[in-house]
């Protein structure tokens, strides 16, 4: 084996084989949690595309959704939005809150923003994205100070082109089209 600059020579090269027995053990292990969990089986856990349990909030959001998804894009070719990202633990580094949790503070400060809360401040309270949380985005090229839209989460650019300016829309978390939580749109321009 070869030195390296700031490598610790082994006085005995048969202490080497000391940690083989010990990574064949952690190997064997991380084997069986990627079968499915501990030995005695996999550790039931919510299927992470079925919604959680709800209610009226929830129920209200997930309609509100299934609506402006029904809803076709306009042809504007560039939009600006602003947003407020509620994430959930292992999507953000920032985001502390289970799956559930995140959904139930979306469908909370989506019913705050229906009734005319001040969606500056939510963003600037509530963000799992960096404030002021404004994006400018085209449906072709990138321009100055704007992304092509096919660079943003796939959810955000559909709701961005389903909403007249002033609007709010939601982007349901989703695994392939919004993998880091719900987003709440507002158009801008």
């Amino acid at each position: 084996m070869r030195d390296y600059p700031g490598k610790v020579p082994s006085p005995n090269p048969m202490h080497r084989l000391l940690w083989l027995p010990l990574l064949l053990s952690v190997s064997a292990c991380a084997d069986k949690l990627d079968a499915g969990g501990p030995p005695g089986g996999p550790v039931p856990q919510a299927d992470p595309v079925q919604p959680a349990p709800s209610g009226p909030a929830v129920d209200g959001l997930r309609q509100h959704i299934e609506t402006l998804s029904a809803r076709a894009e306009h042809g504007a070719g560039q939009v600006t939005v602003q947003h407020l990202l509620v994430s959930f633990a292992g999507k953000v580094p920032s985001a502390r809150r289970s799956r559930q949790q995140a959904e139930e503070l979306t469908a909370e400060l989506w019913s705050k923003i229906s009734a005319g809360g001040d969606f500056d401040a939510l963003v600037k309270k509530y963000t799992d994205d960096s404030y002021p949380g404004r994006y400018s985005m085209t449906d072709g090229a990138a321009v100055s100070g704007a992304y092509p839209r096919r660079q943003m989460a796939p959810a955000f650019g559909d709701v961005a082109w389903r909403l007249a300016v002033g609007e709010f829309g939601v982007a349901a978390f989703d695994p392939a089209r919004s993998p880091f939580g719900w987003h709440i749109i507002k158009r801008i321009e």
